[in-house]
């Protein structure tokens, strides 16, 4: 599913004082990709019997000057979020280094081959063996598909044309933009049922209808076990009505994923397996393509919560690390993702929208408003 949508790279922006040697870094990621082979996969076959193996292939890392950006943003980003990952060559994990008055490391990944808890495990490797420690390292070869099957996932139907949590109407653009916002104080209690009821109060600010959010839930939390930075992740939707509060969301979240109903989405889109690639990806087109120009989104937008980052583990050398964020995979047909996560400094929004929905600010419009709301709820 995730190769159909092409764009499906998310990335880690990590941002701190003092330099980054990229010859050590080099080195690093090299050590920490020979224990981790999920970050040197390719594509082969075809259909039923397309499946990732393994390269030779070491992620790449590129220099640049970012002494002008201040990291806010991908429309003024010296960088493309979307390259170097061909999904049939390899690898499926590249870096950029930017150099300025703070060091700037952005990590993408392929969602296909790595989840954002995935991602983040991988770089806290690189970042052991840039201090001289031993990297963990992967165990286990889980797929998101067996694990939601031993959590008795079921096939579900998708439903469409939900609000959207944007003012007026597309222009039609195609290709996605992102943002962040940083709020430097301690995060409000229940920040996740907090965001999901300010997004469903503000779609319905601009229409009547029904509001559905999917939920990110990892399978690493029922397998604690598991030490793999694939994609292990399952998808919980929520619909939210009008009358939703913060204790009813709470509710949902928990009683969805102990019931294992994260698991239905993955069973659900097993199917698509079958199909060729090239007709996933043009199924795939057409409907975000529909979904920006009428409007019928599904869902109405996609939340996720990483929780607390520990700069410790992303510092090493004479790098100290203040903050690390995940900038969520681009795909036109949502609406919204929004990524949430704190630290010591406070804690930060990071967004992906369409171009077509986010332009004339109003992205930046939306998480100012998501922001306020979330410590205003009650």
């Amino acid at each position: 599913m995730w190769v159909a949508a092409q764009t499906s790279c998310g990335f880690v922006l990590l941002e701190g004082e003092g330099a980054l040697d990229a010859g050590r870094l080099r080195q690093a990621i090299a050590n920490a990709s020979a224990v981790h082979p999920g970050s040197r996969l390719a594509l082969h076959g075809h259909g039923p019997w397309a499946h990732w193996r393994e390269t030779d292939c070491l992620p790449p890392l590129e220099e640049i000057d970012g002494s002008a950006w201040d990291g806010c943003d991908g429309a003024s980003a010296p960088f493309s979020d979307q390259a170097h990952l061909d999904v049939r060559h390899g690898p499926s994990v590249s870096y950029v280094l930017l150099h300025g008055a703070r060091t700037r490391l952005i990590q993408r990944s392929h969602h296909a081959t790595m989840d954002g808890l995935g991602a983040l495990e991988f770089l806290r490797d690189v970042f052991r063996s840039l201090r001289g420690e031993t990297p963990l390292g992967a165990s286990g070869a889980e797929t998101d598909l067996g694990l939601a099957r031993r959590l008795g996932g079921k096939p579900r139907q998708i439903a469409s044309d939900c609000l959207k949590p944007f003012p007026g109407n597309s222009n039609g653009n195609s290709g996605s933009t992102w943002q962040r916002l940083h709020i430097s104080a301690p995060p409000p209690d229940q920040p996740l049922s907090r965001s999901i009821l300010a997004i469903a109060r503000i779609a319905r600010e601009y229409a009547d209808g029904e509001v559905l959010i999917d939920l990110p839930a990892n399978f690493r939390h029922q397998f604690p076990e598991i030490r793999n930075i694939g994609n292990l992740t399952g998808s919980l939707r929520l619909s939210v009505p009008a009358d939703a509060t913060l204790d009813s969301i709470r509710h949902e979240i928990t009683n969805g994923i102990g019931a294992g109903r994260h698991a239905d989405a993955v069973v659900s889109a097993a199917g698509m397996r079958f199909l060729p690639l090239s007709l996933m990806r043009s199924v795939a087109a057409r409907q975000a393509h529909k979904a920006v120009l009428q409007h019928r989104f599904t869902p109405s937008a996609v939340v996720s919560n990483l929780g607390r980052f520990h700069a410790d583990e992303y510092s090493g050398a004479t790098f100290r690390a203040s903050s690390c964020n995940v900038i969520p995979p681009a795909y036109d047909g949502v609406p919204l993702f929004l990524v949430l996560s704190g630290s010591q400094y406070g804690y930060e929004l990071c967004a992906r929208a369409p171009i077509a929905l986010a332009n004339e600010g109003r992205l930046n419009d939306l998480l100012h408003a998501v922001a306020h709301r979330m410590l205003v709820i009650s």
